[in-house]
């Protein structure tokens, strides 16, 4: 049933420093403050507003206006910007009844290789990263979830809709090192669609991690260095590198703050591999973002 009284409901997930704080303002009037992984529910009246976080000395986030235009709940949840402000104000657009896809459209579609996106990376808690990733083949951004501990990957159709589309298993693999005489063990992600049809695998070979298709005859792609020191270091910028005849770069990441990746596409793959490359290449991205903040 709809509210009496229509409210604003801020959210934050695991985005700002331990013990940071997010005063925040509903036009000019200081409405109280929000931490990590914390709700914050205002009361409003319809007409428009603006949402502000003035600290002392900056705003700490991009502001924001809105309409509310009836007994409604708008929820907005605090992100990571882009921009010199450390965080932006993000409310979901509504969807229209008329655009909303039946589950078995939603099943039906495939990944396409889009690859010109910023990805927005952030945690639920300690136990899971989450972004959301925009793909032409759907009319809403998907939401990626990936369990650190584990580094399983699940792909659901949107933010609030839990229909997985896409999951991944990680096995430990054990080889024998001939030259080192020793077995080496490593991992081995498995990448599958909801109705259970393997993709294929990325596995670590040597300094670099391995794309291949779903029998593991065909090695598809590498993701390796963007420059060419010879060393894997996982949380420097990398590049995705077909294994044709031609070796040709099909995207690059680059880090553009600490939690905002740029991911850019260079060549267009086969369309078979479409969904494999894509999938691979942003859980290596989100996994090495979360290694290198456990470094430090």
């Amino acid at each position: 049933m709809p509210s009496s009284q229509p409210f604003i409901t801020f959210l934050s997930n695991q985005v700002m420093r331990l013990n940071e704080r997010l005063n925040i303002q509903i036009d000019g009037k200081n409405i109280g403050d929000i931490g990590n992984n914390e709700e914050l529910q205002i009361p409003v009246s319809t007409g428009f507003h603006e949402i502000t976080s003035r600290g002392y000395w900056r705003e700490k986030a991009i502001p924001l206006e809105i309409e509310i235009r009836g007994f409604e709940e708008i929820e907005i949840t605090i992100e990571p910007a882009s921009s010199k402000n450390k965080y932006q104000f993000y409310v979901e657009p509504k969807i229209d009844s008329a655009s909303l896809l039946e589950e078995y459209d939603l099943y039906d579609r495939r990944l396409a290789w889009d690859m010109r996106r910023e990805i927005f990376l952030r945690k639920m808690d300690d136990c899971c990263i989450y972004f959301d990733l925009n793909n032409h083949c759907f009319l809403h951004p998907l939401r990626i979830e990936i369990d650190i501990q584990n580094q399983n990957m699940k792909v659901f159709a949107n933010r609030k809709q839990k229909l997985i589309l896409y999951e991944s298993r990680v096995d430990l693999v054990e080889t024998f090192n001939e030259s080192e005489n020793r077995i080496v063990s490593s991992k081995k992600h498995s990448f599958y669609r909801e109705d259970g049809t393997l993709l294929g695998y990325m596995l670590h070979e040597g300094d670099d991690w391995i794309i291949t298709s779903a029998d593991l005859d065909e090695k598809v792609a590498k993701i390796c260095l963007f420059n060419a020191s010879g060393e894997m270091f996982i949380n420097q910028d990398n590049i995705i590198l077909s294994l044709d005849n031609e070796n040709k770069i099909l995207a690059y990441k680059k880090w553009i703050r600490k939690n905002v990746l740029q991911i850019q596409d260079v060549e267009i793959p086969k369309a078979e591999y479409h969904e494999i490359l894509t999938l691979a290449f942003i859980t290596f991205c989100a996994l090495s973002w979360e290694l290198a903040a456990a470094t430090g």
